[in-house]
Formats: structure tokens, C-alpha cells, sequence
């Protein structure tokens, strides 16, 4: 369907992360309407639900009563595992620095007007 126009506004300000923050250096803060709100409130709800079915059990950024803590934990029995085993074990990590910071504007506005939304 179609979204009505005060549905698809939004008030967006730009917050510094920190003092003397250059251009590159804000995150945007956003202020919708409270329907909006709600019903996207409900929605996301509601994929957390169906998410649950069948997220693999070590992902656990972004996820409720998930943390670091039980990312090591996991780990660690991995290891305690390989060395019980005496199996040879391999880790790799990865840190994107500034990831979301990467994703090109215009790719993200045309997503936004595909899904209806103003972006004038």
C-alpha cells in the first residue's frame, strides 16, 4: 500500500560523536511520527519472533539476552574442544571500521524511493 505523506516525514538532525567533530564525524537522529513508531515498534517485534526460528545459535550481536560475554564463551568451549580432541582449530576475526559509514547515499535513497518514501 501506500504510505500517507505525514507517515513518510521525518525531522533529521546530525549529533556530533564527539568535540570538534569534523563532517564525516555525526550521527543522524531521527524524529517520526508516533503511528510510525508504533507500527514499526510491532513489526519489529515480530521479525525478532521469526528470526528466533532460525538464527544460528553462536550469532549473538544484535540480539536480546546475547552478548560479547556469550560470544567468548563459545570460544572457549571451541578451543577446550579442539585441545580435548587434539584437533587443530583456526579462529578469524573482523572489524569493519566505520561500516555503515561506507554505504554510498545514493544507494540508500533509491532503496528509500523504491519503498515509497520522500527523499526530497
Amino acid at each position: 500500500g501506500v504510505w500517507p505523506k505525514a507517515m513518510r516525514l521525518a525531522l533529521v538532525t546530525l549529533i556530533p560523536k564527539c568535540e570538534d567533530a569534523g563532517p564525516l564525524e555525526h550521527r543522524p537522529f531521527t524524529v517520526t511520527s508516533a503511528v510510525y513508531r508504533l507500527w514499526a515498534c510491532t513489526r519489529l517485534r515480530a521479525i525478532l519472533a521469526w528470526q528466533e526460528k532460525w538464527i544460528h545459535r553462536t550469532q549473538h550481536g544484535f540480539r536480546k539476552g546475547h552478548g560479547t560475554a556469550d560470544a567468548l564463551l563459545d570460544i572457549c568451549f571451541d578451543i577446550e574442544a579442539a585441545v580435548l580432541d587434539k584437533k587443530p582449530l583456526l579462529g578469524v576475526a573482523l572489524d569493519f571500521a566505520k561500516c555503515f559509514d561506507s554505504v554510498p547515499q545514493q544507494l540508500v535513497f533509491r532503496l528509500m524511493e523504491d519503498l515509497g518514501m520522500d527523499v526530497d
